[in-house]
């Protein structure tokens, strides 16, 4: 009899893929951005925001086995008109993904803004959780580029896929309803450029993702 050897990642994968199947159904909270808040600091608009709910045991477990994670976070800024629809003034798209090392047990993360790449090796997932659902201080646009005396506003939203897996897994992680989402659209609370730091009234209460042990 012949016995093929199969790699470790797809053996921890498995074992995801059967512990998820064995898991009772849990109606888990849905994903949103909370604590958005955009500053005009000297080099332009400024956005914070944090993921919430996003970021779950069950996605840590994932990342553990071997599914590579990947989160989009879009950013808008828009001007408000009374009459005619909101104007788009910037777009923004970050990238920001981790994958696992059983090996060496180290995680890889990238981030990727416009023409910015950086990767970095880290070995807690404390370290990986707060770089994944943190914005933190992403410039958007200079203020000088914004017209006095009229209204703005940023909107903020977060997509997570898993889908950068091996065949046929990908389309298994498809179905996968925490490991692929979209959250609703977020908005900041009306900007005029003589008026800051500008916070979301309806965010004004710190929130923080889940703490891990």
């Amino acid at each position: 009899m012949t016995f093929v050897k199969v790699p470790r990642p797809i053996i921890a994968f498995l074992a995801f893929l059967w512990g998820f199947a064995a898991a009772p159904e849990v109606h888990a909270k849905s994903p949103y951005i909370g604590n958005l808040t955009v500053v005009n600091s000297p080099d332009g608009l400024q956005v914070n925001a944090t993921l919430i709910n996003g970021f779950t045991r069950k996605v840590m477990e994932a990342i553990q086995s071997g599914v590579p994670i990947t989160l989009q976070y879009d950013i808008e800024l828009k001007e408000r008109h009374s009459i005619l629809p909101d104007e788009n003034i910037v777009k923004r798209a970050i990238e920001r993904s981790v994958v696992y090392n059983s090996l060496n047990k180290e995680y890889k993360f990238t981030s990727i803004q416009g023409n910015q790449n950086e990767t970095v090796s880290l070995t807690k997932m404390r370290d990986i959780r707060d770089r994944m659902v943190q914005l933190q201080n992403v410039q958007v646009i200079s203020a000088k580029f914004l017209k006095p005396n009229e209204e703005y506003y940023i909107r903020v939203r977060s997509q997570m896929n898993a889908k950068n897996y091996w065949f046929p897994f990908n389309y298994i992680l498809f179905f996968v309803d925490f490991l692929n989402f979209e959250t609703p659209w977020v908005e900041s609370a009306t900007i005029v450029i003589n008026q800051f730091p500008v916070t979301n009234e309806r965010n004004q209460k710190e929130e923080l993702p889940e703490e891990l042990p």
